[in-house]
């Protein structure tokens, strides 16, 4: 290959004295800066007509039209406040919706291993192969009934009286209480002071229980006997449980919560001055529809007699007097 063409040099008249003449400079092209090393230098425009511009030995230019040396300059990327807020929000919702996934998978994993841990262990593989037998169904054999109920003159026993207690029994020997609907084959009303028997049918078994009804008030006054004290404070044992009528005047009243306790002198000595050494001891539930019993009231009272008691007088002895649990107690008339 031939050697490029070098342009010709043009030679300058020389003026005495070795500078050029004004006319020389005129015409003389502008040298152009020299770029720092290694900077980016601009394309130099192009020559005019007649004129030459050597390249930089430092500083050549590749074919492609890049510098040497020099690096292409990185692009910026500009993010707004609603972007860059936004990209966190979507940040935050991934990694919740991945550590929901890695909790749940933990918890499948832990669930399986419990069951895998608590599964029964099948000794034998034939039995699990085996079913079930189902079991024979009971026979019922037989029923007995109970009653706990009202006692009071007038109740009205049938199917639906509360305290009929009906029990089954099983041909396996077992036993069910509580059995509901049965039938109370002779319904009626309790009358006072009589012992009455009712017919229970279930499953075409049938069972019998008793009541005896309360007495009536006047039945129980008619049923009292008229006990002379000394002989109930001579024979508290012998006497116990039997039903008595006493008049008399209380002389001491202790009220509870429950009963009301009194002292009630029985006999009257002389000039009709009650006897402060035959009382007895008196206990008695209220009603509703009774008044208040105060000291020195002339009461009747009907009750069952309970032997003895005995308390700490305010002397600081013992004294023991027969005891008495009153039903009807009321001012005399």
């Amino acid at each position: 290959m031939s050697e490029p063409e070098q342009p010709p040099v043009l030679q300058q008249p020389v003026e005495s004295g070795g500078q050029p003449s004004s006319r020389q400079s005129a015409d003389k092209p502008t040298p152009q800066p020299t770029p720092t090393y290694g900077a980016y230098a601009p394309q130099s425009q192009q020559p005019q007509a007649g004129q030459y511009v050597a390249p930089h030995p430092l500083d050549p230019y590749f074919p492609s039209g890049q510098p040497r040396g020099l690096k292409p300059a990185a692009k910026t990327i500009t993010m707004k406040i609603w972007q860059f807020v936004l990209s966190l929000a979507g940040a935050a919702i991934a990694g919740i919706i991945v550590f929901i996934l890695i909790v749940g998978l933990a918890a499948s994993g832990i669930e399986a291993a419990k069951n895998d841990a608590t599964a029964p262990a099948t000794s034998d593989p034939s039995q699990s192969s085996k079913t079930k037998e189902t079991p024979k169904p009971k026979s019922l054999t037989g029923i007995t009934a109970e009653y706990s109920g009202s006692t009071a003159d007038g109740t009205e026993i049938n199917n639906s009286t509360e305290g009929i207690d009906v029990t089954a029994t099983y041909d396996d020997g077992s036993t069910r209480d509580g059995i509901s609907g049965f039938t109370v084959k002779n319904p009626g009303k309790l009358q006072a002071g009589q012992t009455q028997e009712f017919t229970v049918e279930f499953k075409g078994f049938e069972a019998t229980f008793s009541v005896t009804a309360d007495e009536s008030d006047d039945q129980f006054k008619a049923s009292a006997q008229d006990i002379p004290f000394d002989d109930l404070a001579r024979n508290p044992d012998a006497n116990k449980g039997k039903r008595v009528h006493f008049h008399g005047k209380i002389v001491q009243v202790i009220e509870g919560d429950i009963d009301t306790q009194y002292r009630v002198s029985v006999e009257q000595g002389d000039y009709g001055i009650w006897d402060s050494n035959k009382v007895i001891f008196v206990s008695y539930m209220r009603t509703g529809n009774d008044n208040r019993l105060l000291e020195d009231d002339i009461v009747d009272l009907w009750g069952t007699t309970d032997g003895t008691i005995t308390y700490e007088s305010t002397m600081g002895g013992n004294i023991t007097i027969p005891s008495v649990s009153a039903r009807i107690m009321q001012l005399a008339q």
